[in-house]
Order: C-alpha cells, then structure tokens, then sequence
C-alpha cells in the first residue's frame, strides 16, 4: 500500500493549519479558539485528505471542552470524530494519535481507548505538540495500567 502523505498538497491549506495550530497554542480564549477553529477548517475546505488539518481541529474542539467554552458533551464527541478522521486518512501520523489519545484519556469515557491506540500515540515520541499536553506521558501511561 502506498505511503500516506503528511503534507498537504496546497500551500494555503498547509499556512491554515500553521495559523490554526497557533491560535490553539498561543490564544487560549474562546476567540482564539475560534479562530483556530476556523483555520483547520479552511485547510480541510482546501485538502480534504489533509490529516494534519483534522488533528488540529479535533485539539481545538478537545480545547474548548476543557476550557469551558463548550460543553465537553458537544466538544468531545466532535474532536473524536476529527482524530479518528485524521487516522482514517494517515494512521502513521503521531498527531492524530496523540489528539485521540488526550481526548479519550481526558473525557469520561477513557476506556474507550484501546491498547493499541494508546501504544501508538506514545510510540511516537518525537512529535513535539504531544509534550504540549497536561500530564503527557503520565496521564498516557496511567490509563495503560487499567
């Protein structure tokens, strides 16, 4: 089978996603959330099949749960749907890994996530947005012993 790309075939999508990315890092507001928002939403408009794009938007809407400024029963459900989404297109990119496995390991719901999921976002050390996470690894690990 043909290796998945990471990278976006349109220069637009890949600078909304870099824009979406520092709103949801550097603006934690509802506004900056929004704007986030909307960045990972333009990529997807521009490159469906771009990944990264709906890693980003499932991190924001994760984000938005947890800050407050959605209620984590709408927030959750929606950032699920992105990662696995963003997995569904490139199950080798750790930021879609990472994205399910704070969401899951975040909500209410953690054993939903699997063994294999939760391994496979910790197997990729190198992707640095993971360190970005409260708790990242430990939270990981502790949900790995239950």
């Amino acid at each position: 089978s043909p290796i998945a790309t990471r990278h976006s075939t349109s220069a637009e999508a890949y600078e909304h996603y870099l824009r979406g990315r520092h709103h949801v890092w550097r603006r934690n507001t509802a506004g900056g959330f929004e704007k986030a928002r909307e960045h990972f939403r333009r990529a997807i408009d521009l490159d469906d099949s771009y990944a990264p794009a709906y890693s980003g938007l499932a991190d924001t809407y994760t984000m938005l749960g947890t800050a407050g400024f959605l209620p984590m029963r709408e927030a959750y459900p929606l950032a699920r749907a992105a990662a696995l989404k963003a997995i569904a297109l490139d199950g080798t990119l750790a930021e879609a890994h990472t994205s399910l496995a704070f969401i899951l390991a975040d909500s209410a719901t953690p054993v939903l996530l699997t063994r294999e999921e939760l391994r496979g976002a910790l197997a990729r050390a190198g992707y640095r947005e993971k360190k970005r996470y409260p708790g990242s690894p430990r939270v990981y690990q502790s949900t790995l012993r239950r």
